[in-house]
């Protein structure tokens, strides 16, 4: 049995998907409805089988004023944009091979800035619309593995950056004045590593590096927007989802490194529109059996002002937040792979710099919040979650000469909140 299957088969939404004629659009009933404008039917249907591989590498001989290496892999890449009128969207993307993106800069002096971004995904899925109703479905499956990797290695750079990001499954969903309804369908049954590696003399600026990878990511925003979604995400077991950061560097104005690493993901974003992520018998549903490992390592010999350090790790996570109107969320999660994160920090600033350090690791984390602005709007849902893993976060921090020094580990077996706020 598939993952996804395996997935659907204690879900509400599994004899929806497997009944032939039904489709997100039982899931998410009401579907996209008449609204007198043009609507425009999109399908996509796309297979890879090989394996696929950018590389860029920057080299400075000497000195250069700035420098960037960017490269970006893509098994499948789908999009259904419309400006104005209704939009129905349905794409199904298969991944089978490899994909690996890597980023590299080397060499002497960057008097400017220096930036390396790689992104890496398996399969990736855009659909939007303005002034219209959308119905977005997409079903996505990535068996490879995938990998990102960003390098710089220089004598010194005055601002450095680096943005690393590996995920086997993204789909993004948008709406303005409209229903923006959607229905993901994600499996992640390959490994996924995300790294950066950073060794620099001297920096006298700011120096920020970001690292993310993650198995099944959705993320929609919607703005004056009726919004109905829902998902069903899986990962694997026996694979690794791992973000990883290890920064070298003799000395920083302000030094941030941060990383991620996230089994499924789901994000709904709205304002002035009812919201709803998942519905009463047909929730959402997050089920994560890959390890989930986050790492940051900094060695700094100097910095002057601030230095932020933190490792995030969870496995399923969904946030819905929303302003001015009712807002649901119905989630089942299900956490079956051990989840660890681990920071550690050396450094010192003589001129009294701060140094903050956060590791958090969580095995299932669901946040619904509403920011009534006036009059009435309320917030309801049902959530529920299990965990049968270790949860680990581990923090270490050597600091000298500085003017303060903050530090926190975090490990959360099930998280739920709803909330709300305003007047």
């Amino acid at each position: 049995m598939s993952i996804m299957k395996k997935a659907l088969a204690g879900t509400g939404v599994a004899a929806l998907l497997f009944s032939g004629a039904a489709s997100a659009q039982d899931a998410c009933d009401p579907c996209a409805g008449d609204t007198g404008a043009p609507q425009s039917r999109i399908v996509i249907d796309q297979i890879q089988t090989g394996d696929l591989w950018s590389n860029m590498e920057v080299r400075v001989k000497d000195t250069a004023t700035d420098a960037a290496a960017s490269a970006t892999t893509v098994g499948n890449t789908a999009a259904g944009l419309v400006k104005t009128g209704d939009l129905d969207y349905d794409a199904v993307q298969t991944m089978h091979g490899n994909v690996e993106a890597a980023a590299r800069i080397d060499g002497g002096t960057v008097t400017g800035t220096a930036i390396t971004t790689a992104t890496s995904y398996g399969n990736a899925s855009t659909a939007g619309t303005w002034m219209g109703n959308s119905l977005a479905q997409s079903h996505q499956t990535m068996t490879g593995d995938t990998l990102a990797k960003s390098l710089i290695n220089l004598d010194a750079a005055s601002d450095v950056s680096a943005a690393t990001t590996g995920i086997a499954n993204v789909a993004t969903t948008s709406g303005e004045f409209g229903d923006n309804k959607a229905f993901q369908t994600q499996a992640s049954e390959g490994s996924v590593k995300a790294k950066t590696l950073v060794d620099i003399g001297d920096s006298d600026g700011h120096a920020t590096f970001v690292t993310t990878a993650g198995g099944n990511t959705v993320n929609s925003a919607g703005y004056t927007t009726t919004a109905l979604q829902g998902a069903v995400q899986a990962t694997a077991a026996g694979e690794k989802i791992e973000g990883y950061t290890e920064v070298e560097m003799q000395s920083a104005g302000t030094a941030v490194a941060a990383t991620t690493a996230a089994g499924n993901s789901y994000v709904l974003k709205n304002e002035f529109g009812y919201a709803s992520l998942g519905r009463d018998g047909s929730e959402l549903y997050q089920g994560n059996e890959s390890e989930i490992r986050a790492r940051t390592f900094v060695d700094l010999g100097e910095f002057t002002d601030h230095a932020a350090v933190s490792a995030y790790g969870v496995g399923n996570s969904a946030v819905v937040s929303n302003i001015g109107s009712d807002t649901e969320m119905y989630a089942i999660q299900s956490n079956f792979a051990d989840v660890t994160s681990q920071a550690r920090f050396n450094g010192s600033s003589m001129s009294g710099g701060v140094a903050q350090m956060s590791s958090v690791a969580i095995g299932n984390t669901a946040t619904a919040s509403l920011c009534v602005t006036c009059g009435i709007a309320t917030l309801s849902g049902k959530t529920t979650q299990f965990n049968a893993a270790n949860i680990t976060a581990t923090g270490a921090m050597h600091v000298t000469n500085a003017g303060g020094i903050v530090g926190s580990a975090t490990a959360i077996g099930n998280s739920a909140t709803y909330q709300s706020s305003g007047h």
